[in-house]
């Protein structure tokens, strides 16, 4: 401890991490998730590696005690109880495009996140000069649609997460 404290290291800090986004994009220039919105994820945990069995909901607007603090969602690991806290981190959320990018960040505490549940809390915008705006976009499955002003079909597909320790 004292030396992580004099090399100016936080030996409490939530690791963070990054949730990462890509996808086929053709017509469209960019993704962006619903302002506020709650993210359904799977965890695994860092003391026996069992991975949640269920998406698990950590959503910004809500707040549970966890060992002299807060976070959004807290859960025992079904193998071996040990206490998972996640909290979506202020003002992170962020978009992707053609080359990916990151969606949201996420402090977590005893395990890693290692999927998101895609879902219907997106929007879109065209690639062309109007910059159609597409809402409620539906990444679950590959969204189809066409954009009237630049006249050409736009399609999202094969949406991937990966989640980076920051």
């Amino acid at each position: 401890n004292s030396f992580c404290t004099l090399l100016g290291l936080a030996t409490n800090q939530m690791p963070i991490f990054a949730c990462n986004v890509s996808a086929t994009l053709e017509g469209i220039k960019e993704v962006t998730p619903t302002p506020g919105r709650s993210w359904m994820l799977k965890f695994t945990c860092t003391k026996c590696n069992t991975e949640t069995p269920n998406f698990i909901e950590v959503d910004p607007d809500e707040e549970v005690e966890v060992g002299g603090g807060t976070s959004n969602a807290s859960f025992k690991c079904k193998e071996c109880k040990n206490i998972i806290s996640a909290s979506v981190v202020p003002r992170s959320e962020g978009s992707f495009g053609e080359k990916g990018g990151t969606v949201v960040q996420i402090d977590v505490r005893g395990a890693e996140p290692i999927e998101l549940l895609f879902d219907n809390r997106w929007s879109a915008v065209g690639a062309g000069e109007s910059e159609t705006a597409f809402e409620d976009v539906d990444l679950a499955e590959e969204f189809a649609d066409y954009d009237e002003k630049e006249e050409c079909p736009v399609t999202i597909a094969d949406p991937a997460s990966t989640f980076a320790r920051k």
